[in-house]
This record gives structure tokens, sequence and C-alpha cells, in this order.
């Protein structure tokens, strides 16, 4: 936000300051306006589980001037709503899935016309569907909703409204519902709801539906994938076996993995697919997995791609759910100059040669013997060591 330099003359046209006696006095808006000074002058954000406020996903609260206060709620819901990208032409560009300037406009409206008699803060929820700010007192001096609708405006803390229309955050009095109304319908959202309940103001605007709208792009992303692989079969570069499996992913899309392996595994089992020709097949689709999920750029690439969209879960595709995590973490002990951890390592690898000899000797047993122990003396009987294998398959491809 920029910064301008105010005189004291305008905070006392404004009403932010009062004479008396020849002295400045602060009034309740110039406390509001430049500290944390009221105990109730907060606001508190959350993202909620689903549609109710059973779980929090994540919680912060927000003190001081109540204009960094709507600078920190409104850059809490943009980290916890989704961030989109359209191509125009050449050019990428970014869009949040609500309307930022609706969201601005409900957390200001909020703090313009909060009852500040009553001692309840201002809160920000961020739900599955909808997000929802609720501001204490109702609607002031017999405004009707109708009126309000309707553009009608009468303003309960005139000092901190005025204020607000300078420094460039309200343009209008009364235009603050018109202008979250209008920022719905540009981005093609259901009409906002707006609510007076129990001396409470409540304004909902309202999400694309992410779980319906995660289906529906992972439903179209698999109808894309499906039509490439329809062009790669034109181009005779997968076999007919490969054509198989992925006919297979075709007739149920949602398929799990494990229903999808089962599928696979009764179609060997009755005799549809030779079990060799399976398994090759198999192996050759998971390395080639294997190699694409392993390779830097792709986990960059992917990395890059679920940053956008803050905290909580990323979209989903086909069931799956993409987050960032710290793995792969280790400990480099040699660093840290302890003598006994030293100590302990340098005898840990001589037990672990000397008993790599003694189970080199072990195997060498075929039938049991009495021997002696050279430390204690004592005498034992030694016998051969339980082997145990399984009989499998290997299969290896040429580089």
């Amino acid at each position: 936000m920029a910064e301008h330099s105010v005189k004291k003359e305008q905070l006392i046209n404004w009403k932010i300051l009062k004479q008396s006696e020849g002295q400045l006095l602060a009034t309740n808006a110039y406390a509001l306006l430049t500290s944390d000074y009221f105990s109730f002058s907060k606001t508190q954000c959350a993202v909620f589980k689903g549609t109710d406020r059973a779980v929090f996903l994540d919680k912060r609260e927000f003190t001081g001037p109540i204009y960094t206060q709507i600078e920190e709620a409104v850059d809490f819901v943009l980290r916890n709503i989704r961030l989109g990208a359209t191509i125009d032409g050449l050019v990428r560009k970014e869009k949040y899935e609500l309307p930022p300037e609706a969201i601005r406009e409900m957390i200001i409206n909020a703090h313009c016309h909060r009852n500040l008699l009553d001692e309840s803060c201002i809160q920000v929820a961020v739900y599955d569907e909808r997000l929802e700010v609720t501001s204490p007192g109702g609607l002031y001096n017999g405004l009707t909703y109708e009126e309000v609708m309707n553009g009608h405006s009468k303003i309960r803390n005139k000092g901190i409204a005025n204020i607000f229309s300078q420094m460039g955050l309200v343009e209008a009095w009364g235009s603050g519902i018109k202008r979250i109304l209008n920022a719905a319908e540009e981005y093609g959202l259901p009409k906002p709801r707006f609510q007076e309940f129990d001396n409470m103001f409540r304004v909902e605007l309202f999400r694309v539906n992410p779980i319906t709208d995660q289906a529906n792009q992972a439903t179209n992303q698999a109808n894309q994938d499906l039509e490439r692989l329809d062009q790669v079969e034109d181009e005779n570069v997968l076999s007919e076996k490969e054509i198989e499996i992925l006919n297979l992913v075709r007739m149920q899309p949602s398929i799990t993995q494990k229903e999808m392996a089962n599928a696979f595994i009764s179609k060997v089992i009755d005799g549809d697919i030779n079990p060799i020709d399976a398994v090759v097949q198999m192996k050759s689709i998971s390395e080639t997995i294997n190699t694409f999920l392993k390779d830097e750029n792709i986990k960059d690439a992917v990395i890059q791609e679920c940053e956008k969209y803050g905290k909580g879960e990323s979209p989903g595709y086909l069931g799956a759910v993409i987050q960032i995590k710290e793995t792969g973490v280790t400990y480099d002990f040699s660093v840290c100059n302890d003598p006994v951890y030293e100590r302990l390592v340098e005898e840990r690898k001589i037990i672990d040669e000397q008993c790599k000899e003694r189970e080199k000797y072990l195997k060498t047993l075929s039938k049991s013997k009495t021997e002696i122990d050279e430390d204690t003396g004592d005498i034992f009987q030694l016998f051969p060591p339980a082997k145990q294998s399984t009989t499998s398959y290997s299969i290896t491809f040429k580089k």
C-alpha cells in the first residue's frame, strides 16, 4: 500500500484528532488506525475442512492498525485459495478462483460497518465451497436489507470510512455491496449471500465447488491423455499388449491402482493374457515410469506448480492429492567431533566384519559338529544355518 504523509490539520478536519483547551486529543478512530490499543480490534482468519467449523486446517489472528489487519487478512485468503493460469496468446496470466477485489471489499466493509461497542472480532473463514466474512453489528440505524442491496449505505464508523477513502481503500460510500456482486458475476460465480442475524452481519462468496471442479478437470485431462494415446496407437508405437493394458484404463478411467492390478491378474489367471507377455510389458512400463518420476526436472516442475496453491491441498487428479513435503532427510554425524560416537562406529565396523566372517564359516557346515568357544572354553553343539529361498524370475532390458 502506498504511503502518504498526513498533516495534523487534515487529521483534525477528518475528526481523527480533536482540539480541547489548546491540546490535541486522540479519538478512538486514531487508536484503531495506529495501534492495537483495543483488545477487540483484531481479525481472526481460519481455513476449515469441509463446509462447517468442525476441523481447523489453518488459523491466524491479526492485530495492530486496522488497515494492516485488512492487508494481512486478504493475503491469508489468497494463500488459501487456488491460483490458476490461462494462456492469452504468448502471455501466461494467473488468476485466483475468487476475485481479489471482492475479497478485499468484504473485509474492508466489515471494518467500516462493525459495531465497536461489541467486543467480538471480525472473522474471515475459508471453507471448501465458500469464503465467509462476519462482523459484529447488524444493519445500522434502521437500514433495511432491500436498501443495502440497492446500494444504500449508512456508515457506522464515519471517521474510519473517511480515512479509508483518503487512503484509496474505499471508492464511494454504498458501492461495496455492488462491487462484490459485480466481481462475482464477472468471475461466473454464484450470487454472493448477505445475512443479518444475532446482531451480526455476514457476507458469503461462493467458490466453484473445488471437489467437483477438480473431478471435472481430472476427467477432462484423462480424456485428453487418452486421445493422445489414440494417436500413439495409430502410429504403431505401442505393442498389442500395451494397447490392451491401456484399453482397461479407458473402460474405467477412475479405477484405483489395486483394482487395476487385480483386473490384470485376473486376465492372466484366466488365460486372456500370456503371463510372460504381461510381466515383460509391466516391467517395461514400470521402468519407464520410474525414470520419469525420478527426473529432477519433473520434480522441480511439480513443486513449482504446487507452490502456486499456498497451504492446504493442491488440486487432485483421479483421486490422487499432490503435496509438498520434506523427504530424504539425512544427517552427517562425522562433523560432530564426538569421540564417543566415533569410537562406537569403529567398534561397530569391527563387529560387522567379525559377523560376516563367522557367517561365511557357518554356511560351510553341512551337518552338526562340536566346537569349543576360544574365549570362554565352553563346549557347544554347532548346527548348519536354516536356508530359505523362493523361486522367482528376473527381467532385464538392453540399455
